[in-house]
């Protein structure tokens, strides 16, 4: 018989499109940048999340395209996006 102990409890939140504010449901890719911030790239635009709000970013923002493939961010801390 073997004994197995956890020394961390993983938690998960689950984030929908409303009310939470998520622009769209199914996701590319997620890449945390220097200051933390998660960057969740979607089929209808860019999410920012901060821990507690999302910003969104779409075509009418200066995307130029609507559907995120990835994200990455340079060493003058600019995020670049692949449409």
């Amino acid at each position: 018989m073997h004994n197995y102990y956890s020394a961390q409890q993983t938690n998960f939140e689950y984030f929908n499109t409303h009310p939470e504010g998520l622009s769209q449901s199914v996701v590319n890719e997620i890449m945390q940048d220097s200051k933390g911030y998660l960057w969740i790239s979607t089929y209808d635009g860019l999410n920012q999340f901060d821990g507690d709000v999302f910003n969104s970013f779409y075509r009418e923002d200066g995307l130029y395209g609507h559907e995120i493939e990835c994200t990455s961010e340079d060493r003058f801390g600019r995020i670049w996006v692949a449409t």
